[in-house]
């Protein structure tokens, strides 16, 4: 696979302004079940904030 397999007009916001990591990555993971690139969006979700718990992924300054 390659990233232009996951890059869709659908799966890109521009101008979004998360109001926290959580919010961050539920968004992220509504554009990524918009554009058909997640089978199970809850689940998804579930590992994402399971990662998270063991470890920040930290971008940026927090």
């Amino acid at each position: 696979m390659r990233i232009t397999d996951l890059l869709k007009s659908e799966s890109i916001a521009l101008g979004v302004k998360p109001t926290d990591k959580e919010s961050a990555i539920r968004q992220l993971a509504d554009l990524m079940a918009a554009s058909g690139n997640l089978a199970d969006k809850d689940q998804y979700l579930k590992d994402v904030f399971a990662r998270e718990a063991s470890g920040t992924t930290g971008l940026g300054d927090g």
